[in-house]
């Protein structure tokens, strides 16, 4: 047979080699599914807060908080833009962080168009978010004024959930 040899070999890769591949596609596989999970995150429920906006007379308004979705939600501040007894356009934090107590106060500052449920001193600083059955009365100069009611979240993200006249 002009010098060839047929070598009768079943083996085609040794032992220690094929456990070296088989670990090897193991952690390759491990990574790419590790990288794959890292970037699948949970759904984000819509955070909502439900208001009761009422008029009382002809130049007061209450806003009560009804509900806030999901429960565990941090309602940070709620804001309204209208205009007051003065005929002035005003933003002002009327819920939670910044807004004034009962008498209109907040640190000490008189705020002669907004009082809140919230029962705390003239000089505290007052609540550090909103929760459901807060309220606040704006004294408005009269009917059909145009207010506008947005909410910050704890996370900083902020929406606008009412707007319209009252």
């Amino acid at each position: 047979m002009n010098g060839k040899i047929l070598v009768d070999d079943d083996q085609a890769v040794s032992p220690i080699i094929a456990t070296i591949l088989m670990v090897a596609i193991t952690v390759i596989m491990a990574a790419i599914i590790a990288n794959w999970s890292a970037g699948v995150k949970a759904p984000v429920q819509p955070q909502s807060v439900g208001l009761d906006v009422s008029r009382l007379s002809a130049s007061n308004v209450t806003v009560t908080i009804t509900s806030i979705d999901p429960p565990y939600a941090v309602v940070d501040v709620i804001k309204i833009t209208f205009r007051n007894g003065t005929n002035q356009l005003t933003t002002k934090s009327v819920l939670g962080s910044g807004a004034p107590n009962q008498n209109g106060y907040n640190n000490g500052t008189l705020y002669q168009d907004v009082k809140t449920s919230y029962e705390y001193s003239n000089n505290d600083v007052g609540f550090s978010q909103a929760n459901v059955g807060d309220s606040a009365t704006l004294w408005m100069e009269d009917f059909n004024q145009f207010t506008i009611i947005t909410v910050r979240y704890g996370d900083g993200s902020t929406k606008t959930i009412y707007s319209q006249k009252v």
